[in-house]
């Protein structure tokens, strides 16, 4: 899918501006509209960009349980 210099940005959690870096430094190379709007493959940036792993809920019975549930017991 084609997107935006912006929703590009969005979609891999940097600025607009490093997308504009990258392409300067070659390593990634857009697509221009007829009006010279950049548009960014967005399966090709996902490919450059590491993903880091979304954190996972705590399960009942989990390290705060181990550590008092939670609580916090004052002195």
């Amino acid at each position: 899918m084609k997107v935006s210099i912006g929703k590009a940005a969005r979609e891999l959690g940097v600025s607009p501006e490093t997308l504009r870096r990258w392409e300067a430094a070659g390593k990634i190379r857009p697509e221009r509209t007829p009006g010279g709007h950049r548009r960014y493959d967005l399966a090709t940036l996902y490919g450059l960009v590491p993903r880091h792993p979304q954190p996972q809920p705590e399960e009942p019975g989990g390290d705060a349980a181990a550590e008092g549930g939670g609580r916090c017991d004052l002195p």
